[in-house]
């Protein structure tokens, strides 16, 4: 079995342009990982759906609360994860989400990054709205948990609005704003500098 490893350093990105800054008028939104090459990632799409009241999601460790209406999705995901790496939602709005490494020790148990990618998906119908609904979960049951890297999350939400990258550390949420365009990577010296998320922003 031939090496798989990489020679260069490597790093996960996402690229988001919004509509009045390209040829077109198209909002390009696009994302790579830098996970194992040898994990497979396939398309998982999940139709929109009504759910019992009290009834639970199951994530990739915990069970949460579910919503009562969940909107179709499509995501890639790796192959042993519930979340995605990236997708996006039957109202256009997509999230891509990088390894954030910082010194802050995420939890033993809690939703992983890519679980709240996905669960932005399915109940953000809005840039704005996928942003409340990750903070949120993410003030109420904390990261934790094994992705494959010991890290925290940073996820791109973009919509018919300005670019909005967001990250989490130590289970607060961070924001930085892009004015229609944005590169964030798990490259710290690549993004934009993080400041502490204001309520109601």
């Amino acid at each position: 079995m031939s090496d798989t490893r990489l020679d260069w350093p490597t790093s996960c990105d996402t690229l988001v342009v919004l509509g009045p800054h390209t040829r077109d008028g198209h909002t390009l939104f696009a994302k790579n990982s830098d996970r194992q090459p040898t994990e497979c990632q396939p398309l998982f799409q999940v139709p929109r759906a009504r759910h019992a009241p009290g009834a639970p999601v199951r994530c990739q460790y915990v069970a949460i609360p579910q919503v009562e209406e969940t909107l179709a999705v499509l995501g890639s995901r790796p192959w042993w994860h519930w979340g995605f790496e990236h997708g996006v939602n039957e109202c256009r709005v997509a999230i891509g989400n990088e390894a954030l490494h910082t010194r802050e020790a995420p939890g033993e148990v809690g939703l992983l990054g890519m679980d709240l990618v996905r669960l932005g998906l399915e109940r953000g119908r809005t840039a704005a709205e996928a942003k409340r609904v990750i903070t949120g979960l993410v003030e109420r049951h904390g990261q934790g948990g094994s992705a494959g890297h010991n890290v925290d999350r940073r996820y791109h939400h973009p919509h018919q609005q300005p670019v909005e990258p967001r990250g989490v550390a130590g289970g607060q949420p961070q924001r930085a704003a892009g004015e229609g365009h944005a590169v964030p990577a798990n490259d710290r010296e690549t993004v934009t500098p993080w400041e502490s998320s204001v309520e109601g922003e």
